[in-house]
């Protein structure tokens, strides 16, 4: 089967070395505009036809007219295709997916492993003009489990990624694809400014998953005593029961561990943080801020507070803008 490949990355260059071992024939390959110059020599040396054309562009179009392959196969390709393109190839157009559909759509599929689904995986699915839509024939899978760390999950997207895509090829030309339409879904884009700010009125296990699948990337983090802290590593407690009380509020300490910070249920463990200025923030710096390398183990005095209290927030800037007013008032009635 003729095929022509576009992507990005190492685990893209796996799959080019297994597709070249195998019985297809690999009529082009596109190598997305994140590749570098070291991603491409090594692309040259597999010794495949390798295309300048950026992908999604006419000219990208163009070429895969004239090449007229059996199928297009897509991993690390962002960005949308076109129906023409994809009606080009013999068999249609296939994309490797990191997540779990129709579930996991989206950039955040890890997000969503963790968070949510507690499973995750590789999805291969037909491409068509939605992004992650197509219909889905082939997926691998396996647990998130309590103690796991998301760079743990992207290893092994990297190494279980090019064997589903060599697998669907392979149901692709024997003619043994069972498609699968995606109906309910669930769709995590690219992450919002400051969605990684510490809520600590949601669930001890909700802050937990959600710091270990934004370390170390785009860490969770909140206030204390005028500093930007970093949250990147927590455990779970169970020696504290669910009461109400005032979240983010530091209510005991584990010497040598960490403290504990009380949540909108029970309470987590903070065991690894590191602290920066709030320069960050006044600059509008975008998100993620940069973290610093030293980290320590934080043993706060019990009773302090994490985050930022909106009110107390609006109530100080009232105050600023009535002292203000004050102020001004002489300069206006002398004028």
């Amino acid at each position: 089967m003729k095929v022509v490949a576009a992507g990005a990355g190492r685990a893209f260059i796996t799959f080019l070395e297994k597709l070249k071992g195998s019985d297809h024939s690999i009529v082009s390959v596109f190598a997305c505009e994140s590749a570098d110059e070291q991603a491409r020599a090594k692309i040259h040396a597999l010794g495949v036809p390798l295309s300048n054309a950026a992908v999604t562009t006419p000219e990208f179009q163009r070429e895969i007219e004239a090449l007229t392959p059996d199928l297009l196969v897509c991993f690390g390709v962002m960005g949308i295709l076109g129906s023409r393109v994809l009606q080009i190839p013999k068999y249609g157009a296939i994309n490797l997916h990191a997540g779990l559909l129709p579930l996991q759509r989206g950039m955040r599929g890890d997000y969503a492993a963790f968070v949510n689904d507690k499973r995750y995986g590789v999805s291969v699915h037909f491409m068509d003009d939605g992004i992650d839509s197509g219909d889905v024939f082939h997926v691998r899978s396996w647990p998130v489990e309590p103690e796991d760390r998301v760079l743990d999950h992207h290893r092994r997207v990297w190494l279980e990624g090019p064997e589903a895509l060599m697998e669907a090829i392979d149901l692709v030309a024997s003619n043994r694809v069972m498609r699968i339409a995606q109906d309910r879904f669930a769709y995590y884009p690219r992450q919002p400014r400051w969605d990684e700010y510490m809520r600590w009125e949601d669930s001890s296990q909700r802050i937990y998953d959600s710091i270990r699948v934004r370390t170390p990337e785009t860490p969770s983090f909140s206030f204390h005593r005028g500093k930007i802290i970093f949250i990147l590593e927590a455990s779970l407690v169970d020696s504290v029961r669910s009461y109400a009380a005032p979240v983010g509020q530091v209510i005991g300490k584990v010497p040598g561990k960490g403290s504990l910070v009380k949540t909108g249920d029970t309470a987590i463990l903070i065991t690894r943080a590191s602290t920066c200025t709030l320069d960050p923030t006044r600059e509008r710096v975008p998100y993620p801020f940069p973290v610093p390398q030293e980290s320590f183990v934080p043993e706060f005095a019990v009773g302090e507070m994490l985050g930022m209290s909106l009110e107390a927030e609006l109530y100080d800037a009232l105050q600023e803008i009535r002292e203000l007013k004050r102020r001004l008032e002489p300069q206006q009635t002398s004028s």
